[in-house]
């Protein structure tokens, strides 16, 4: 389940950013000369009114502020790609995992708990998560 998770949060994420490219770039053909269409409008004027728009924040919803939503969308985007080449390398669970990388880090615990479930052979509610900032404080 975990390794399936990661891919999914991956195409998820590439399917949002090239969203967000034809947007943006929709934008920059209107800056150059091609007709407003009210898509393009309702984009461009939200961006201005400093708010992420509705499309993009229903995939996502990060910061209010679109620059900062951006650059997360942007660091989780390179994110992403590293997860995917864990999983393809089986490095994926012999590194430490950071939940901020990821868009719905709880579909990734709820993955790892099924998946910790069937392999120790016990019923999900006998399981219980422990974590902490660093692996030396797990007792």
């Amino acid at each position: 389940p975990v390794e399936s998770f990661v891919y999914m949060e991956n195409q998820s994420c590439h399917k949002l950013c090239r969203i967000v490219d034809s947007a943006i770039g929709s934008i920059q053909k209107v800056i150059a000369g091609a007709v407003l269409t009210p898509q393009v409008y309702q984009v461009g004027s939200t961006l201005l009114a400093g708010k992420v728009p509705l499309a993009w924040s229903e995939e996502w919803e990060g910061p209010e502020d679109p620059y900062a939503w951006l650059r997360g969308l942007t660091e989780r985007a390179v994110a992403q790609d590293k997860w995917v080449d864990r999983v393809n390398n089986g490095s994926l669970f012999s590194t430490p995992m950071d939940l901020g990388e990821l868009f719905r880090p709880d579909t990734l615990i709820n993955a790892l708990k099924q998946q910790t479930a069937r392999t120790v052979r016990l019923p999900l509610d006998k399981l219980k998560l422990v974590s902490a900032p660093e692996a030396r404080m797990i007792p």
